[in-house]
């Protein structure tokens, strides 16, 4: 009698426990954005793991999910949508249907935006006439009006009325925003607070505005960008006062909050091509409190090490122009040539625009080169120059725009004038978006290099042009592509030409997929003359998309394999796509 008790008990506890196993389908024609918020807003799809005790609650549960799914439709622009559930019994469990009747997508018709002093347009907004009456679009236009108005002066601005109306025959929806501008403000006197090791004055360096200035949003957002970029700070805050002073300006205030300024590094690594490695490096950058930057760098691989000393000067007489002094010491033993090399380097840079960047400078360096097919100890000294053009807001994940770059160097050497050279490439690259959420990105790059100089002699081997890289011609042994002598000695090239172009597929949130396609040549000539054998290699990239950046898996095939020179196939890992 006590086993069967304790068995009466038990066994519905075991029932309990299993519940009812059931699988979701929803049926009805909606485009996949709209499917996937709806199935997101689901709690049938949420908690499909936790299976309900009975069917009566499994009703309970989907019948619960109507409302909510009929208000992710409303919001999908589907106002005269119907959502009915139902229950199937199949050999696994429950099934159950979700039908839903979406009817017709309204569209966004007339749009009235009163009370704004500077002109502010539907297209401005996001809000154009035809487009789905988004409830998600119609928000952000409201507040893309109000940043706007912020960034002519006007940030104490508000909205005062809003009204949004269905017209259910002509299946439009016209939106009426009434805003009340406030009064035009000036930036005001700023308060900073929260730095401690970081003195004031830099932080006022990094200031994008000048006091009495009319008010803009851009600046300051893009005074907050700059401190954050600086690494001084683990946040900032930068807000306004919600009324103008006795002088009709508006006061800012500057939180802070300081991150360690000194760091220790250390990594391992392995490539293909230099093999197993170890990096180790110290950083302070807050000396005297002025984000004055001092670090130091060892890496050591099997194939090649360095060790690198840097000093940098923020905000060098001008804002957003940096003074770096760096020293290197390098060795490098690759197919093409054993190298060692040290440098002395000094050079400005300077961020003229959101777009436009240049640096120049002088470097003094002795290089010694062997094992290659011109072997010397060269002393030069070059002037190294960058101009770049780009509208790429994320350089490790580019989305979309083109850069433009332009590197110069010419050098000279000092035990022979007679022996120069002026090196020159160009790079411009461009990524195109498809889909409607940029699934797809098209990202194209175009090299042109050139050196002019009296003979191939007067150019060490280590800056001809070599092809074969994770950034050209991937696949190919490394920087061997370029005319060989008779014992395949890679003599490297006075001009090179270097096209890719990849797709980059987002499969979802963190991972895509990259195939891509290279094709390049390198020429002995001081220009390219685009005759020879072309090189080509084909390959697939995976990608995982942290918060780091992409981190890059690439798997490369030289479809031109030269015998005994090049492998079957190539591994590169790295972090940020190629280019």
């Amino acid at each position: 009698m006590k086993i069967f008790l304790f068995l009466g008990f038990f066994f519905p506890t075991i029932l309990w426990a299993a519940g009812i196993s059931y699988t979701v389908n929803f049926e009805g024609s909606l485009d996949s954005s709209t499917l996937r918020a709806v199935k997101g807003a689901s709690e049938l799809v949420a908690l499909r793991k936790k299976s309900p005790p009975s069917i009566n609650a499994l009703r309970f549960r989907a019948q619960s999910d109507i409302p909510t799914l009929v208000k992710v439709l409303h919001a999908q622009g589907y106002f005269e949508a119907q959502v009915d559930v139902s229950f199937q019994e199949i050999p696994s469990g429950t099934l159950v249907l979700v039908s839903i009747q979406s009817g017709p997508q309204y569209q966004i018709g007339t749009v009235s935006l009163t009370g704004a002093p500077c002109r502010i347009t539907p297209h401005n907004i996001g809000l154009d006439r035809g487009n789905p009456a988004l409830t998600q679009a119609i928000v952000d236009g409201e507040l893309k009006a109000l940043q706007l108005l912020s960034d002519c002066g006007y940030p104490l601005a508000m909205t005062k009325s809003r009204e949004i109306i269905a017209d259910g025959e002509a299946k439009v929806v016209t939106i009426e925003l009434h805003f009340d501008a406030g009064p035009f403000a000036r930036f005001g006197p700023t308060t900073i607070h929260g730095n401690t090791k970081v003195k004031r004055q830099f932080i006022e360096d990094e200031i994008a505005w000048n006091e009495g200035d009319p008010y803009n949003s851009t600046l300051v957002d893009c005074t907050q960008k700059e401190l954050m970029d600086s690494c001084l700070f683990s946040s900032v805050y930068i807000i306004h006062d919600t009324a103008l002073d006795d002088d009709g300006q508006l006061p800012m205030t500057i939180d802070v909050r300081e991150t360690k300024h000194r760091s220790v590094s250390v990594g391992a690594s392995y490539q293909t091509t230099f093999g197993p490695g170890a990096t180790f490096g110290w950083e302070n950058r807050n000396l005297d409190g002025m984000g004055r930057r001092i670090s130091l760098q060892a890496d050591i691989a099997q194939r090649v090490h360095s060790g690198v000393a840097t000093y940098l000067i923020p905000n060098f007489y001008l804002k957003d122009q940096d003074f770096i002094v760096g020293a290197q010491a390098a060795h490098e033993s690759i197919t093409a040539y054993k190298s060692q090399s040290y440098h002395l380097l000094s050079r400005i840079t300077r961020q003229v625009d959101c777009n436009f960047y240049f640096s120049s400078g002088l470097k003094a360096e002795y290089l010694r080169v062997y094992s290659s097919v011109d072997n010397g100890n060269f002393f030069l000294v070059e002037a190294p120059a960058h101009l770049r053009w780009s509208n790429v807001s994320d350089f490790l994940c580019p989305q979309k725009g083109m850069t433009v770059e332009y590197r110069a160097t010419p050098t000279v050497s000092i035990k022979s004038t007679t022996k120069w050279y002026y090196s020159q490439m160009v790079n411009f690259c461009s990524y195109l978006p498809f889909g409607t959420q940029n699934q797809i990105i098209l990202a194209q790059k175009l090299t042109v290099g050139s050196i002019l100089s009296p003979g191939r002699k007067a150019v060490p081997v280590p800056r001809r042009f070599l092809g074969g890289s994770e950034d050209n011609l991937r696949g190919y042994k490394y920087l061997t592509v370029s005319p060989l002598d008779s014992s395949d000695k890679p003599i490297g090239g006075r001009s090179a030409l270097y096209y890719t172009i990849e797709p980059r597929i987002r499969i979802n949130e963190s991972v895509g997929i990259v195939p891509f396609f290279d094709i390049g040549n390198v020429y002995k000539n001081q220009f390219p003359t685009f005759g020879g054998k072309w090189r080509k290699s084909v390959g697939i990239g995976l990608r995982y998309y942290s918060f780091l950046g992409p981190l890059r898996l690439d798997f490369a095939f030289p479809l031109d394999r030269r015998s005994g020179i090049d492998p079957t196939w190539w591994v590169y890992v790295s972090v940020g796509e190629t280019f």
